[in-house]
């Protein structure tokens, strides 16, 4: 029974950490009509930030580039003591990647802490002359 408790009460502490951050939500046609959506971490270890990018990979122009997104996440930054890319939580440090300097330069590496989910919906807009349609593109981040 004490053990059934404790995992529970694990289970329910590790809730309180859980979070989701929105990185990103626009409608699709600012983005000219997409497929995919990419995302990695990039940082700069002088001033000691780090930041994701987002890739919009475009659904039907093969001509087309991708678009590219910087999006700053509120408490997450470099860390040089542990080398690696952290979000600070209510006072929790949570490693989303771990940073390695290789001979072909510097790899950031997600631990999987950090997750991303992206999703697509529609949204009923009143332009005051008719109501539209409006198709969106959410990504958002878990830990």
């Amino acid at each position: 029974m004490k053990t059934i408790i404790a995992a529970l009460m694990l289970a329910l502490s590790l809730q309180a950490f859980a979070g989701e951050v929105v990185v990103f939500d626009a409608p699709t046609y600012e983005l000219r009509g997409i497929s995919d959506v990419k995302h990695d971490f990039a940082i700069n270890k002088e001033l000691g930030r780090a930041w994701v990018n987002l890739t919009f990979v475009p659904a039907y122009n093969e001509d087309m580039s991708a678009t590219e997104e910087r999006v700053k996440i509120p408490g997450m930054s470099f860390s040089a003591e542990k080398n690696a890319v952290v979000i600070n939580v209510s006072g929790e440090e949570i490693v989303c990647a771990t940073v390695k300097k290789t001979f072909l330069g510097t790899t950031i590496r997600p631990t999987g802490k950090c997750t991303f989910s992206t999703k697509y919906y529609s949204v009923k807009h009143d332009n005051g002359y008719e109501v539209e349609t409006i198709d969106k593109v959410k990504v958002t981040m878990n830990f």
